[in-house]
């Protein structure tokens, strides 16, 4: 609950004139303004404990904008600044925002005044309006490109990422797409970001059903409705999801080669039942990914651990068990290297080749499997498994929270801060894996190193509560609102405790932003 009611008229002049009467105020010794700072403020919980003179116009600042009940003052900035559109463009933002990422920013245009949705089929189709939409719905106008988007009011329907993040406008939103292929709509429209996009980005209405809001019923409709499905994307972002009733309803009508390729989406959010359900639509198997050494979707799926029924099923579908990647390795090498033992045996009982089994194989191997006895032996008698060792096993380390394997490489001579583009550290931050993250520092990795990105441990901690929706897979085509919190504020309070400097600003999500307000980021 905010402590002042938002005025209908907010003025960001005012709060500023406000906020340096305050400062004036704190600076002067003021009991009352203290003690409102220590009312409002994440970093100030006592007034004895509060020193007057380090209090700066960002902290009163933050303490106003805390007392709208917004999380920052940018925020209420924001706020503020939507709260003065008009008209036409107040519609604009609206239908460009809420088809986006940035469905945040929608939210607060209908909180502040909604008016526009009655005015417009468009809006009122985005926002789950049905009264509206069926008094201003036309059939001259239904498959019109219309908007900022150039689109049509069903693609606005099936974009909008309210189904995502706001339950009460669901099933009203659905209606409103039932109503317009009811009137003739047609489910085969969708509109381009931006100008340069390639075609297979184009952002059609069954994309923003199974690929974005993952809605059974929504994207029934469309399958049913005639729906072509050959933009390149639905098919890949709906084989992220655990869920894997949209995938069933649209794999009848994807084309063969998106098949192939989106077998390897469902093995990076290691997703066995949408990966199998494509094996069974004839995925194939031995596909190779160039930009990961040509491994095939049968050595990424050994690699990732998955299930054995999936493994048994991809061993039957494969046309040939002895395909290397690019760095020689068979599937049977993967199986031993990553430690998938039921693979291995599965593979041996197809009677492949295993006679080319490596120092460094064997040594991944023992580590992943824990057997320390053998890693210590190995790495002893063949140095070059520590020269060149294979990344990815911390990789995969990290991302099943591995923690014996962790210790046996580190403690066998691997560099803790291996792969220098995003060190072991950095993915466990990203992914929100807070223990392993707590041991990797304990195991001496580097809280300055800055990864391809150019950030460092907190920074990926960081983008990860607003990027990564799945602490196996990362980022989705949803909007950052559909991100849990985690363990995200736990590993920004670890880190700071380990000396990892604030950075200028306190972003990320609300959690992680009241944690780094705490510790005083962004008072510069």
């Amino acid at each position: 609950m905010t402590e002042f009611n938002i005025p209908a008229h907010p003025s960001l002049e005012y709060d500023r004139k406000q906020a340096r009467k305050l400062l004036k105020d704190i600076h002067a010794g003021s009991a009352q303004a203290v003690a409102r700072l220590c009312k409002h403020h994440p970093r100030y919980q006592v007034p004895a404990e509060v020193v007057p003179s380090e209090v700066i116009l960002t902290d009163v600042q933050l303490m106003i904008a805390r007392e709208y009940g917004f999380s920052s003052w940018p925020a209420w900035k924001q706020y503020v600044e939507i709260s003065a559109l008009q008209g036409q463009e107040r519609l604009e933002q609206f239908l460009t925002s809420v088809c986006s990422g940035n469905v945040g920013y929608a939210s607060h245009l209908l909180r502040a005044d909604d008016s526009f949705v009655r005015e417009d089929l468009c809006a009122a189709a985005a926002a789950g309006d049905v009264a509206s939409l069926r008094r201003r719905l036309r059939a001259d106008r239904i498959n019109v490109d219309q908007g900022p988007l150039k689109t049509t009011p069903l693609v606005y329907a099936c974009q909008s990422r309210l189904l995502v993040t706001d339950p009460a406008r669901r099933d009203s939103i659905v209606e409103c797409a039932c109503l317009l292929l009811e009137a003739g709509a047609d489910p085969n429209r969708g509109f381009m970001r931006s100008p340069g996009d390639e075609p297979h980005m184009i952002q059609t209405a069954i994309y923003g059903a199974a690929g974005i809001a993952n809605h059974p019923g929504l994207t029934r409709l469309l399958v049913e409705a005639g729906v072509k499905i050959e933009d390149g994307e639905t098919l890949y972002h709906t084989a992220e999801f655990a869920d894997t009733a949209c995938l069933e309803l649209i794999l009848p009508d994807c084309g063969q080669s998106d098949i192939d390729y989106c077998l390897g989406r469902a093995l990076d959010f290691e997703r066995p039942q949408a990966a199998l359900l494509m094996v069974q639509h004839d995925a194939n198997v031995d596909y190779q990914v160039s930009w990961f050494n040509n491994w095939t979707h049968l050595m990424k799926a050994i690699a990732e651990h998955c299930d054995a029924g999936l493994i048994d099923a991809m061993i039957g579908r494969s046309s040939n068990l002895e395909k290397t990647d690019d760095q020689g390795l068979t599937a049977y090498r993967y199986a031993v290297r990553f430690g998938h033992e039921t693979a291995r045996s599965l593979l041996e009982a197809r009677k492949v080749v295993t006679s080319q089994v490596s120092a460094l194989d064997r040594f991944g191997q023992a580590c992943m499997v824990g057997d320390e006895t053998a890693a210590g032996a190995i790495a002893a008698a063949s140095p070059e498994v520590v020269r060149d060792f294979d990344a990815r096993l911390m990789e995969k380390a990290v991302r099943t929270d591995n923690h014996t394997a962790l210790r046996l490489f580190v403690g066998n001579g691997v560099p803790v801060d291996t792969n220098s583009n995003m060190p072991p550290l950095h993915n466990a931050c990203f992914w929100g894996h807070y223990e392993t993250a707590r041991l990797l520092v304990e195991l001496g990795a580097s809280l300055t190193h800055e990864n391809e990105m150019g950030g460092a441990a907190l920074g990926a901690t960081v983008a990860g509560s607003v990027m990564c929706h799945d602490p196996r897979g990362g980022p989705k085509a949803q909007p950052p609102e559909a991100i849990p919190a985690g363990s995200y504020p736990a590993i920004i309070e670890m880190l700071i405790e380990a000396g990892a400097a604030l950075p200028e600003k306190a972003a990320g999500g609300p959690a992680v932003m009241e944690v780094l307000q705490r510790h005083g980021a962004g008072r510069a």
